[in-house]
């Protein structure tokens, strides 16, 4: 890889929001190889796990980008997906898309929910930014506004807060942000969205009426200095769910396509269609297919059949 030569230095002082000192909470770490073929490994570690992951190109020991979420699975396996890396709207993601995961270890540093909250994850992160300077993080503040330059310490303390509270809402290909509500109940109130619902988007990743999808982090690859106002995203929302209503009426014969979960019963669901199935459990549609009929299960978890 020639162009990792740019990033063996160690780089310049982060400046503010450094911290030289080892956070004093534990934490559990996971490494894996070539995450992108190991994805039950992350499932099973990180699945609706909050802490920080670093992408480090195995070969050179380079250390890439640092990042943390309160949803990790959901962070990590969005970096796998075609349609976000072909954005290349970060350095991060043109390095991925140009390059692959074959080479790439991931590191995971699960923290204790019950102990710990966004603000230690952010905290962790910033540790390991200041320790290993990573090259592709273009903002040396964890949580920050994602641009280079000074930074007050009062603007980083209310990026840092406000990066652990809104709830975001995206296209379906998570490249443009469309509304973000700074908090759920405000979420529900405007636009009468079941808690069980929300819940079940947030952990495992699909999309609303095939349209929308939810994440309570900014989506590295998206834009998101656009938004729609309230009164806008709620007329878009409704025209969302009328359009779906529409597509279902004309389409009465969709198959519907039942997922089992072998590891955890609890996240077996059921799925319009098999387009819906593969987008919720990021797979391909021509192996989800075979796996359908064959009975094998799908990535060694998902039992798939049609009802």
């Amino acid at each position: 890889m020639e162009e990792l030569s740019a990033f063996n230095d160690q780089g310049p002082s982060n400046g503010p929001g450094e911290r030289k000192n080892k956070p004093s909470f534990s934490y559990q770490t996971l490494v894996v190889n070539d995450p992108i073929n190991n994805r039950d490994k992350i499932l099973s570690f990180a699945k609706g796990q909050l802490g920080v992951y670093i992408w480090t190109h195995s070969l050179t020991s380079v250390n890439l980008y640092v990042g943390h979420s309160v949803s990790l699975y959901n962070r990590i396996t969005s970096y796998f997906m075609p349609s976000i890396l072909k954005t290349k709207a970060r350095k991060v993601l043109s390095f991925l898309n140009k390059y692959g995961f074959s080479e790439i270890q991931l590191t995971i540093h699960v923290l204790d929910k019950t102990k710990y909250n966004v603000s230690h994850a952010i905290e962790l992160e910033q540790y390991f930014m200041d320790k290993f300077r990573p090259r592709l993080n273009v903002d040396p503040i964890a949580a920050g506004s994602g641009t280079r330059g000074e930074t007050s310490q009062e603007a980083i303390l209310r990026l840092r807060l406000q990066r652990g509270l809104p709830m975001n809402i995206y296209n379906a290909s998570g490249t443009s942000l469309l509304h973000v509500f700074l908090s759920k109940p405000h979420l529900y109130a405007s636009i009468s969205i079941h808690h069980y619902t929300l819940k079940n988007l947030i952990e495992n990743g699909g999309l609303y009426h095939d349209s929308l999808y939810f994440s309570l982090d900014p989506l590295v690859q998206a834009d998101n200095d656009h938004p729609m106002g309230l009164d806008e995203f709620i007329a878009y929302i409704e025209k969302v769910r009328s359009t779906s209503l529409q597509s279902i009426s004309k389409h009465p014969k969709a198959r519907i396509i039942m997922a089992k979960n072998l590891l955890n019963p609890k996240l077996s669901r059921r799925f319009r269609s098999l387009t819906q199935a593969a987008e919720v459990l990021k797979g391909d549609r021509g192996t989800m297919r075979k796996r359908l009929k064959s009975g094998v299960p799908f990535r060694k978890e998902w039992v798939l059949s049609e009802k």
